[in-house]
């Protein structure tokens, strides 16, 4: 089954959850998430990083983002979520990204260490976390129907080439 399976499915009878999921699971077969963010074409990417950013805040929250070490990607999580039509979202990411940091990922092995100490010692890695993870859950905007939308309006970009050219 390909995405224009579950996008059919999807209009038929399909929920937009399960959708979504299932399309991951398409991207993730295919090894795209392996794939740095660099090399990928920008609306695979988008998609990558708005799924990134959400699984990752409602599996362990804003902090758990930054801890396990995607806050390398936080900043373009960021405009992707705004891209994808989740600006206070993006918003709040982004709020959580200049109280971190200043809004900068840290550059040295030394930097991170010192927020990763911090967290050691039971300090908060972000001050006021948890208002920003309720003002997050909050929003009205559903991440998972603007995943599917924008991937139903992209469809062929997601898509592999139906024939494969032979090498030269």
């Amino acid at each position: 089954m390909g995405i224009p399976d579950v996008l059919l499915r999807y209009e038929a009878d399909q929920d937009v959850v399960d959708a979504g999921l299932a399309i991951w699971r398409i991207l993730c077969e295919r090894k795209v998430v392996d794939v740095p963010i660099a090399y990928l074409r920008s609306e695979i990417a988008m998609i990558v990083l708005v799924r990134l950013a959400v699984d990752q805040i409602h599996n362990g929250g804003i902090d758990a983002m930054f801890y396990n070490g995607w806050g390398e990607c936080a900043e373009h999580c960021v405009k992707a979520l705004q891209d994808i039509g989740a600006p206070k979202k993006a918003a709040v990411l982004q709020r959580a990204m200049d109280t971190y940091w200043g809004g900068r990922y840290p550059r040295t092995i030394a930097e991170w260490d010192e927020l990763v100490d911090a967290r050691r010692e039971g300090e908060e890695m972000i001050p006021g976390v948890d208002e920003l993870e309720e003002i997050f859950y909050r929003q009205s905007e559903d991440t998972d129907v603007l995943f599917v939308r924008y991937v139903a309006a992209n469809v062929d970009v997601f898509e592999p080439p139906a024939v494969e050219l032979p090498a030269p």
